[in-house]
């Protein structure tokens, strides 16, 4: 039997009947795409894709949970190790391995790789011989938390690690503490504290982290919080949404709304990092954290869910369908962006293989 990532990937805007073994489609009988009718959603094809890290059986889960372009390479981590690939393509190889069944929140540097190997440990993998030497140790009420598949628990901007710590969150509702840490120190600095933090990625732009809270009425509140310390509330203009933060850029936020109106409301949104009216980018019920990652470049924002990529221009426009998959067995885990160049790293749930694919946006 012939896999489907060994045929060559087209652009699926021609693929009425959703695809198959030689293409990649916008969906057949069952609506494919955003889960509507064949054309629902934005305007827009798929443009061709190709294969540049091979599929295979990369670790017990083998699902990518970040990638990271790095200069003429690719990072990519696995539930237990860091990976690296040459970016033109090629089999991957091995560059650290901590033995722990949790993902790899990783950060390219000059001339290595800081890697969040347990929820207290950060490693320096070097880029050349990958050798590590640990970096710092979290004290107690500062350890990372894990976030949903796909979704990232800290980040780097500078030279600071960003990242939360939960509590709670079965019969109440969860304590978030965000914190930052200066690399080379292991002396963490407490940002903020709320106690209604849903269990849900956070984002952080050059001056702020975002994460949204719930309410008692179960709609969501769109939390700041400044990097110098403090709360803020970012006013929506009055919308009675409930959503989730998948991303931030300089100007905008950008949210996973799933209710309360499913049918005409949800979708990815994006509000103004300052407040106003948010703006929908792809309608659409994704549920829980099914937007995968967004990414942004000096011309366009790059989202994606489980099964599509879209691109939007900054400054307002419509969406465009980059990228998608046929079939509800495969999907989309992570993804970077450099200039026009898309990174996905697609996982084939029957295989349980992944691989990267690369995208080129028009």
């Amino acid at each position: 039997m012939r896999h489907w990532w060994m045929a060559a990937l087209v652009a699926c805007a021609a693929c009425d009947d959703g695809g198959g073994d030689d293409a990649v489609g916008t969906g057949g009988a069952d609506g494919g795409g955003l889960g509507g009718a064949p054309d629902a959603g934005p305007p827009g094809g798929c443009v061709a894709g190709e294969t540049i890290v091979p599929f295979a059986k990369h670790d017990a889960d083998s699902v990518f949970y970040g990638i990271a372009v790095d200069g003429d390479r690719l990072w990519f981590d696995t539930v237990s190790k860091l990976w690296t690939a040459p970016r033109s393509g090629g089999d991957p190889q091995v560059a650290y391995d901590h033995q722990n069944a949790m993902t790899l929140p990783f950060f390219p540097r000059a001339d290595h790789v800081v890697v969040l190997s347990s929820a207290e440990d950060l490693v320096s993998v070097a880029k050349t011989d990958f050798a590590a030497t640990p970096l710092a140790t979290l004290p107690d009420g500062f350890t990372v938390s894990g976030t949903p598949i796909g979704t990232r628990g800290a980040f780097v901007v500078g030279d600071t690690l960003y990242a939360k710590h939960q509590e709670g969150g079965f019969d109440d509702p969860p304590l978030v503490r965000f914190f930052a840490l200066d690399l080379g120190s292991d002396a963490p600095r407490e940002l903020a504290t709320i106690d209604r933090g849903e269990n849900a990625p956070f984002a952080v732009n050059g001056g702020a982290i975002f994460m949204a809270a719930r309410e008692d009425d179960g709609t969501s509140t769109l939390k700041r919080f400044p990097v110098a310390g403090g709360v803020e509330v970012v006013d929506i203009a009055g919308a009675a949404l409930r959503f989730g933060v998948v991303g931030a850029d300089d100007t905008h936020v950008f949210l996973n709304v799933v209710g309360p109106d499913l049918v005409n409301g949800a979708g990815v949104y994006r509000v103004p990092v300052g407040g106003g009216a948010p703006e929908r980018l792809i309608p659409g019920y994704f549920p829980a954290d099914l937007v995968v990652d967004v990414a942004g470049t000096p011309d366009r924002v790059v989202i994606s869910t489980l099964q599509d990529v879209w691109a939007v221009p900054h400054g307002g426009g419509e969406a465009t369908k980059l990228f998608c998959l046929p079939e509800r067995t495969r999907q989309l885990h992570s993804l970077a962006v450099d200039g026009d160049d898309v990174y996905l790293g697609v996982f084939d749930q029957e295989a349980r293989e992944s691989g990267i694919v690369k995208v080129t946006a028009p």
